[in-house]
């Protein structure tokens, strides 16, 4: 008895809990949504506060979005709504708004599943959320959403709210609506587009950027299959209609060469934008925002030039190019094939990464300058022995040489010779980042998650600006429509190398476009540096770079396979497309000044002799002959050894004297030189050859009173190093 009471209670307890839990719910969602109305002006002008994107000139620039039209519902595929319908709300034609089982059903999936799996909005609450609403994930927000979703409801039929809907939608790449997406993806009206194509744009939106087909097919074509699975279950099409959609092939439609170039220049400054203020891409598009940029219509036509030569297109491969102003950082003209935004874009760098990582921190630590002698030949390091390409070697050569013919065994000899750990961190200083596994074959580009081209051309662009780092931006201010400046670019100028290092790295990739890997720049009547880079196998290349700058601009080019999956032919490297490419960029711009040499560089003579055969570097001196004194460019302010191999290069020993009926010559031969004897009249009577030993030779009396005899020390190759004060013999007959 008693504990029928106790139960008893306990539910009359439990009863009073949730009536007052429900009623304080109630009484939350009723405050929240008390006053929330339906404004219709709102709904219909939802799409219209568009973002204002400028070049550099003020002049503003199309974006996909930005030349919309809303498009009616007899205009679009029949096939979309269907795919729409079947995949966010198979209930829609049946619910008043808000699909209560479907919530449920959510809910339940949630809790099983332990985090939030699946959400329960119909198209008529995600119409209320994308045109009136922002996309902050609060109770607050849902609770309003679902109350404007019964207004809608109420106010529209369902092919009116299906209108405003698949025009309000976003699918990435800044395209905003059926209309433009239809035009980007397929290159058609909406009216147009097959089932396949329809099931794709269904499939897009709940992740754009996984799962757009400018990003990957395969995502794409998987979730249109999805797509098209639920459209057959729920009566939509019919089986044969379903096998000939899953058959269909996707090919990623060209843009227009003659329209829109700028558009993925805008379509990466949405990005950005959205990156820098913390916002979706939609938010931006849609939010009223005033951008301005870097975009030079000039400077992209000199890419647009290049990117759409017929005799520069490559069969199946993407590309990319990328320009940027060395004064600002300012990236002023871009145009790809890739509709990642550059940022996100990662690749194996090869070849360019050897100036930044190898030779600027030797340059840096006075190890080295151009005409360091080096010697390129197969070696091991830690295990790693890495070829040179075509197993071709040059034996003792220099660095500069070293770097124009892109040597694989003195980029890691010179790596490991500053240590891994001021390499990496040089390099990180240029801007560019590493994973903590990352060793001596980053020397070779060979690194974990690769690099973008933003980050490489930061380092380069740091090396055309004499050491100088600077942040590249697409854009130089960001406005609300309020007028309140939310961000504006700073370089955030620093210096990262020294003016040597940065000259000596340019001297040397100037040598490189001249006559290296990068050769087919150097018909250009123009003062450019370049590098080269390809990244393959055997069975061909998947990225194939060139990088090059004058004093005013910086490029970028890159050619490659984005999926790995299709290599390119082996002639397309570094050197071959990319290269011709950026000439074509280069020879389409004004002719920019030379390069400055920095005050404390300059030329310098040196030991000859002993650079080639001996392979040091070391000043000459006084007793260095004419014929083997070199000029070359070095920093003044830094100590070079002075060469003493021809100082004392005459014995002191040297003595001629009469003998019986004869003259005796008496000497300590010198290893290093092989030696003459020269009477008065300069005929040579006598060679010596090197050695270390005594000698004495005897001439015949000259049949003259007087006669005077000369010792000339000579190089191996015969070359005149000195000439004795004579010894004079008189002849007593």
């Amino acid at each position: 008895m008693k504990a029928k009471k106790i139960v008893k209670i306990t539910s009359l307890v439990l009863l009073f809990i949730v009536f007052f839990i429900i009623l304080g719910v109630s009484f939350y969602a009723f405050s929240v949504v008390n006053g929330i109305k339906l404004d219709k002006n709102a709904l219909e002008r939802s799409n219209s506060k568009k973002v204002v994107i400028s070049d550099i000139q003020g002049k503003n620039m199309d974006y996909f979005s930005s030349i919309k039209s809303n498009v009616p519902y007899e205009k679009i595929s029949p096939y979309t709504i269907y795919a729409f319908v079947s995949l966010e709300d198979k209930r829609f034609y049946e619910h008043n708004g808000i699909d209560f089982k479907r919530i449920l059903g959510a809910s339940f999936n949630n809790l099983k599943a332990g985090y939030f799996k699946e959400g329960g909005s119909t198209i008529t609450q995600q119409l209320a959320k994308n045109s009136l609403l922002t996309q902050e994930k609060t109770i607050e927000r849902k609770l309003k959403e679902a109350k404007l979703a019964l207004e809608i409801e109420k106010t529209y039929s369902k092919e009116e709210i299906l209108t405003k809907y698949l025009n309000t939608i976003y699918f990435g790449h800044s395209l905003y609506g059926i209309g433009d997406a239809c035009k980007r993806l397929f290159n058609k009206e909406p009216i147009d587009i097959s089932l396949g194509e329809s099931a794709i744009l269904a499939g897009i939106v709940k992740n754009p950027l996984k799962n757009s087909p400018l990003n990957s097919i395969d995502n794409a074509i998987a979730r249109r299959n999805l797509v098209l699975k639920l459209m057959l279950n729920q009566g939509y099409i019919d089986e044969s209609q379903y096998e000939s959609a899953i058959n269909e092939n996707y090919e990623i439609p060209t843009l227009d060469e003659t329209h829109n170039k700028n558009i993925p220049y805008t379509q990466v400054v949405i990005s950005e934008s959205a990156r820098l203020l913390g916002l979706s891409e939609r938010e931006i598009i849609t939010g009223g925002y005033i951008i301005s940029t870097y975009f030079d219509e000039n400077a992209q036509k000199s890419l647009d030039f290049a990117f759409y030569n017929k005799d520069l297109e490559v069969i199946g491969a993407d590309k990319t190019y990328m320009l940027v102003d060395n004064a600002s950082g300012g990236i002023c003209a871009y145009i790809s094939s890739i509709n990642y935004s550059p940022h996100d874009f990662r690749r194996q760098s090869a070849s360019t990464i050897k100036p930044i990582i190898s030779y600027a921190p030797a340059f840096e630590q006075g190890l080295i300058i151009p005409d360091s002698p080096i010697l390129d030949e197969k070696c091991e390091i830690n295990g790693y022995s890495p070829n040179n390409y075509r197993n071709t070697y040059l034996g003792w050569t220099t660095i500069k040489e070293s770097l124009a013919t892109s040597s694989n065994a003195c980029s890691i000899k010179l790596m490991n010779l500053v240590g891994n750990e001021y390499a990496f961190q040089t390099a990180r200083n240029f801007g560019l980042t590493f994973a903590s596994q990352d060793g001596l074959a980053s020397a070779l580009g060979g690194t974990t998650y690769g690099h973008t081209m933003p980050e490489l051309l930061t380092a380069y662009t740091t090396i055309a600006n004499g050491g100088m780092k600077k942040d590249l931006s697409f854009i130089k201010t960001i406005y609300d429509d309020k007028g309140n400046c939310l961000y504006r670019h700073k370089s955030n100028e620093k210096r990262i190398i020294s003016e040597e290092t940065a000259y000596f790295l340019t001297d040397s990739l100037i040598g490189c476009a001249k006559s290296g890997t990068a050769k087919k720049l150097g018909v250009l009547d123009t003062q450019i540096a370049s590098k080269t880079g390809t990244n393959g196998d055997d069975k061909g290349n998947f990225d194939a770079w060139n990088i090059s700058f004058t004093t005013t601009h910086t490029l970028g080019v890159w050619y490659g396979s984005k999926d790995y999956k299709r290599p390119l032919n082996l002639s397309v490297s570094g050197g071959s497309y990319p290269t011709i490419g950026a000439k074509c960029v280069h020879s389409n711009m004004d002719k920019p000044k030379d390069f400055t040499i920095p005050h404390t560089i300059d030329y310098i003579e040196i030991d000859k002799y002993c650079y080639e055969n001996n392979h040091i570097l070391m000043l000459a001196n006084e007793n260095t002959p004419i014929e083997y004194k070199k000029s070359i460019l070095a920093n003044v302010e830094r100590y070079y050894p002075t060469s003493n191999y021809f100082d004392d290069a005459l014995p002191s020993d040297f003595e001629a004297i009469n003998g019986d009926g004869e003259v005796i010559i008496t000497l300590t031969r010198n290893p290093k030189f092989s030696f003459k004897i020269e009477n008065s009249q300069g005929n040579i009577i006598c060679n010596i050859e090197k050695g270390s030993n005594k000698v004495e030779i005897t001439l015949p009396k000259p049949n003259r009173r007087f006669e005077w005899y000369y010792l000339v020390a000579y190089t191996e190759d015969n070359v005149m190093v000195k000439k004795s004060q004579p010894k004079i013999i008189i002849n007593l007959y």
